[in-house]
């Protein structure tokens, strides 16, 4: 039952990353029920202050992973199991996100 309810969780995330913003869409929603609870989330690249990539053995094998992103006004957005983490995060970074350690990096400059 636990492999078919993370199946099912697996199944119903879309992700989706623009120039502005990124989101974060998970739950099903049918015409009578709800099957999983429907959750939305967004975060503007402005606001990313942190983005950390978690890779084991295999999913640096298959290139896939797990990205955190941090934003400046404490929201999280946790991204699982997608496909080349390592990229996503060059993507992220370059459409507005950056580290803290980048951010300090360009005002002492």
């Amino acid at each position: 039952m636990a492999i078919v309810a993370q199946m099912l969780r697996w199944y119903s995330t879309e992700y989706l990353v623009t120039t502005g913003e990124i989101y974060r869409k998970s739950g099903i929603v049918s015409d009578r029920f709800l099957l999983y609870p429907l959750n939305f989330t967004s975060l503007d690249v402005d606001e990313i202050v942190n983005i950390q990539t978690n890779q084991g053995h295999l999913g640096r094998f298959f290139e896939y992973g797990n990205v955190l992103i941090s934003a400046s006004d404490n929201a999280i957005l946790f991204f699982e199991y997608i496909q080349d983490p390592i990229e996503f995060k060059g993507f992220a970074r370059s459409n507005g996100g950056s580290t803290e350690t980048e951010k300090a990096k360009s005002t002492e400059s």
